[in-house]
């Protein structure tokens, strides 16, 4: 039994180095992870920098921002930094003038964007769409012109696309259908024209849809009965023409339809009557061609 216990005690202290001298090996491999993993991040902030500085010298009218190297980006106005990152670049009202530059595609952390409510000119880069972590993208209220570029449709985890109250022109894209987590799309107030597209009616998560005051032609999608989460649809002041879709009565959660001032014939869907009149839906649809009340509701 001594002899046993003789070994054992032998054995453990012939063994204990190699334990305490691989469990050395363990720990200094995770510190030469994490400082690589810092080194790494320090050079992913840094091409960040970089980015921000040509976004800044593209720009005109950017003397307010205080973006420059001697300055922790930390502190840079409109900045949003996590986890060493750039996520977030918030310069609504800003007076920034100039177009928007590619550079912004190299910041491919970004969760937000917002250049609303200034004065930035000329088209919207392509290369907005190699941002695969954008959630929302807000270019309203400036004097973007030319077409929205089909590059947008491959921001899969947008949840918001604002570009309202600008001068964008050519056919909406139907590339957008494939954004399936957004909610809202406000398209509103440009000069699009042509269709719209039926893709549209695979976004399956959106409540809003603005695409008044447009040149829009052609009919409306029966395919965006497939929006069963649709609360606001708002096609006003386009040049619509046809009937409007029955199918659209299967929007049971839709409170607002706005249709008014378009080209639109045939007979109004009773049960969009029906909801109107128990205001359970706000309907508009005056300023059309020929739209009729069912017989059975009034009607001729």
């Amino acid at each position: 039994m001594k002899a046993r216990y003789a070994w054992r005690l032998l054995s453990g202290l012939f063994i204990l180095p190699f334990v305490y001298a691989a469990g050395a090996v363990v720990v200094a491999r995770e510190i030469w992870l994490l400082l690589k993993r810092r080194a790494s991040d320090r050079q992913a902030l840094g091409a960040d920098c970089k980015a921000l500085l040509a976004v800044r010298d593209a720009l005109c009218g950017t003397a307010a921002l205080n973006w420059r190297a001697d300055l922790d980006i930390a502190l840079w106005e409109g900045v949003e930094l996590r986890n060493g990152r750039v996520v977030g670049l918030h310069l609504p009202n800003y007076g920034l003038t100039g177009s928007i530059p590619s550079a912004l595609g190299r910041l491919t952390s970004l969760t937000g964007l917002a250049l609303g409510y200034n004065q930035l000119t000329g088209e919207i880069p392509s290369e907005l769409g190699m941002l695969s972590n954008l959630e929302s993208l807000s270019l309203n209220d400036n004097q973007l012109t030319s077409a929205i570029p089909p590059s947008l449709g491959n921001l899969e985890n947008l949840w918001s696309l604002d570009l309202r109250h600008n001068q964008l022109t050519g056919e909406i894209p139907s590339e957008l259908g494939m954004l399936s987590k957004l909610g809202t799309l406000h398209l509103e107030y440009n000069r699009l024209t042509g269709t719209i597209p039926s893709t549209l009616g695979n976004m399956t998560n959106l409540t809003h849809l603005y695409l008044h005051n447009n040149e829009l032609t052609g009919t409306l999608p029966s395919k965006l009965c497939g929006l069963s989460k649709l609360i606001g649809l708002f096609f006003q002041h386009n040049q619509l023409t046809g009937p409007i879709p029955p199918t659209l009565d299967k929007l049971t959660n839709l409170t607002h339809l706005f249709l008014h001032n378009n080209q639109l014939t045939g007979v109004i869907p009773p049960l969009l009557i029906h909801r109107s009149r128990a205001r359970f839906l706000t309907l508009d649809v005056s300023g059309n061609g020929e739209l009729l009340i069912p017989s059975e509701l009034g009607g001729p």
